[in-house]
């Protein structure tokens, strides 16, 4: 987004634009705006219903308009052209984060509806109601999908665009979902409708971050996925992705991630969300099996021996003998249980831990996949797409994410043009060291290969509401300091207690 684009008169671009309001919480669906805003006069998109109490739906509007330009305060019309600006725009794929259910989260695990309501209802008014709209994820393979939707309010986001006769398709992009009992037994395998457009496999060869890792006996794995897939399809020389049709056709991806802690990535945000553009998580290495005195990053040396046998247990029974598959998960608990008590040790596997260095290397393929990839995908030199992130920081994840955080009131919306922005902004904000969080340390690489990308968080300019007329630094931004992973503690934490940013933020949270 270039200054030229934006609204001489309403605002400035910047790299990243913020609405913060400390308290807030998710609104009613159908999760009408606060008010009727003039730039929807007579445009029968969004010029009915209001809900005064809906805060996140201005938050999405200040953030996006802040970042691209066009906003100038709450109460006056924005600037649509700082939007039409991207280009032309005819598909576009808004990605959320749908998981998994929300069990006891607390809406701290998936993308909450109402901060997509606002994003499509200005992707309407803005390029036209005869635009296609996707709204997909992959989620994880035992997901029930029926859930994920009716827990965050997406079953009634589907009704109200169905009664506005607008044209908006949700899709679950899985080929396959799994019923799983409470000890992760596999019971059965579902085959899916996955894509109707199909899935293209993407192949990035040398090219891949993997490959620096690549060996012949290197053995790439997924947890509970066919055990064979990472291996198959990456190889030394030899990277490749299935990614979904209807994402690759994209003219605009819209990527709106919760914002979370995860235990192999450290956090979730917008390049982590982008393993949901897989149709099989099969295909994406999360690990390499063993310890890193056997080549792997699985987990660390001093847990070697009891987790290897561990895993090797529980892969011998998956699927195979559901009765000693639970006595042997039984005697698993309670054993876990009390050595980790004894000793203080964290008996993790999976790569849950910041000695993983695989996970890192397959997101920042993905980057370059949904950046560099055309419809058919072929990894070209020039972005083949135009983006927007916009984070959902209003309930965040802390500790055990990405599946069991507890929730956490951040009050934040975050948008953003590309997701390595995104990211380092929000890593500031929920109190973690960029530097310490593999993906988002070693995306300055993304650099070095394509000037599209940030150099580094420095170099950003933020636009929200204590920036004033101008556009403030990362140093300056508001800090919620959020509880790291079990096993990232005190590894990702800001040294000092950034008492500049939570004065900041206590001065914004009525704005």
């Amino acid at each position: 987004m270039t200054e030229e684009g934006c609204g001489k008169d309403m605002g400035h671009c910047s790299n990243v634009g913020l609405a913060v309001r400390l308290g807030t919480g998710y609104p009613a669906a159908p999760f009408d705006p606060p008010r009727l805003y003039p730039e929807f006069e007579r445009s029968g998109i969004n010029d009915d219903g209001v809900d005064p109490d809906n805060w996140v739906y201005s938050m999405v509007r200040e953030a996006l308009f802040r970042h691209v330009g066009g906003y100038e305060s709450e109460g006056t019309e924005i600037d649509l052209g700082c939007l039409r600006s991207i280009g032309a725009v005819q598909r576009i794929v808004i990605k959320p984060n749908w998981v998994y259910q929300q069990n006891r989260s607390e809406f701290s695990t998936t993308t909450h509806a109402s901060v997509l309501r606002p994003i499509i209802d200005y992707v309407f008014l803005a390029f036209g109601t005869d635009v296609e709209i996707v709204v997909a994820d992959t989620p994880l393979q035992s997901a029930n999908i029926d859930l994920v939707w009716s827990d965050t309010g997406i079953s009634a986001l589907r009704e109200h665009f169905a009664k506005k006769g607008l044209p908006v398709r949700f899709s679950d992009l899985r080929r396959e979902r799994v019923v799983v009992d409470g000890a992760g037994y596999i019971l059965d395998r579902v085959p899916l409708a996955g894509d109707p457009l199909g899935y293209v496999t993407v192949s990035l060869g040398k090219e891949s971050f993997l490959e620096e890792i690549s060996k012949e006996k290197t053995e790439f794995s997924v947890n509970d996925y066919e055990p064979w897939a990472a291996g198959c399809y990456h190889r030394p020389g030899d990277h490749r992705y299935l990614i979904p049709k209807s994402v690759l056709a994209a003219d605009l991806f819209v990527n709106v991630p919760k914002l979370k802690t995860h235990c192999k990535a450290g956090i979730t945000a917008c390049m982590k969300n982008l393993i949901g553009i897989n149709g099989d998580k099969g295909w994406i290495p999360h690990f390499r099996k063993g310890a890193p005195s056997e080549g792997g990053d699985e987990y660390a040396e001093d847990v070697r021996l009891v987790l290897k046998l561990k895993n090797k247990t529980r892969a011998m029974l998956q699927e195979r003998n559901h009765t000693l598959y639970q006595v042997a998960y039984r005697i698993w608990r309670a054993f876990k249980n009390r050595l980790e008590t004894a000793s203080g040790m964290r008996l993790t596997s999976g790569g849950a831990w910041p000695g993983n260095d695989t996970l890192w290397r397959s997101i920042l393929d993905l980057v370059e996949v949904i950046t560099f990839c055309d419809h058919d995908g072929r990894l070209m030199n020039f972005p083949q797409r135009s983006h927007l992130c916009v984070v959902d920081g209003i309930i965040g994840g802390e500790g055990d994410g990405p599946l069991t955080p507890c929730a956490k009131n951040i009050g934040c919306i975050i948008a953003s043009s590309d997701p390595v922005s995104a990211d380092w902004t929000a890593c500031r904000v929920i109190g973690f060291d960029w530097e310490r969080i593999p993906q988002l340390y070693n995306a300055k690489r993304l650099r070095d290969r394509w000037d599209f990308f940030p150099s580094d968080p420095g170099s950003l300019t933020f636009n929200w509401a204590n920036s004033g007329t101008g556009v403030s630094r990362i140093s300056d931004l508001p800090v919620v300091c959020l509880k790291p992973p079990t096993g990232w503690i005190g590894h990702v934490e800001i040294a000092q207690a950034l008492t500049r940013g939570m004065s900041l933020l206590s001065k914004t949270e009525q704005t």
